[in-house]
């Protein structure tokens, strides 16, 4: 593992995991939705949610669509042409955009449906559905899996870029765009 995926896999896989398993309570055979499918959480929680046994239906932009398959999406929807809402009988959202996207998510979801968003804080279930933010706290419960499945070759760590230190607005301009394929990375200089 170099050190900008070692940089890269706690924060992403454990909101991934906590979003999935923890607060999202997915199960084998359930079908779960995940927004912004190429980002660094994304880009976890898909290829989580795939080895759970879950249909993973993602949203991603028609560029990012051979990357979010290969990773295990069994449906993408490109989220520029195409109406994610039209999609019905969710199990669990997967938000990491919030906004309009997270409110257009209770739509989908199916009569007791979920959604686990690591974005808005204090959301309002609709209906017989749950809601609830995803709090990361920490990855150390999670490293231990995260390495095996990496050693394993069952993970990847996607990267969009590595910044300089001395380049680090620039990082987070790219961050701030919400487009990143994977994590954004900043190297200290030697």
């Amino acid at each position: 593992m170099s050190a900008e995926q070692a940089a890269a896999l706690p924060t992403a896989f454990g909101s991934a995991q906590q979003a999935l398993f923890d607060v999202g309570q997915l199960q084998r055979g359930e079908r779960v939705l995940i927004h912004a499918a190429a980002g660094g959480v994304g880009s976890m929680a898909v290829q989580l949610a795939h080895q759970a046994g879950a249909y993973v239906i993602a949203t991603a932009s028609a560029k990012n669509h051979a990357l979010v398959t290969s990773l295990g999406a069994d449906e993408v929807i490109d989220y520029r042409t195409q109406d994610f809402a039209a999609t019905r009988d969710i199990d669990l959202v997967i938000d990491s955009v919030g906004g309009e996207t997270l409110s257009r998510s209770w739509s989908v979801l199916r009569a007791g449906g979920r959604i686990a968003t690591l974005v808005e804080f204090g959301i309002t279930p609709v209906g017989g559905q749950h809601g609830e933010f995803v709090f990361f706290a920490s990855a150390t419960p999670y490293l231990a899996r995260a390495s095996s499945l990496f050693q394993a070759g069952q993970l990847q760590v996607i990267t969009d870029a590595i910044f300089s230190l001395d380049d680090a607005r620039s990082a987070l301009e790219k961050v701030a765009t919400g487009h990143a394929r994977g994590k954004v990375i900043i190297r200290a200089n030697p």
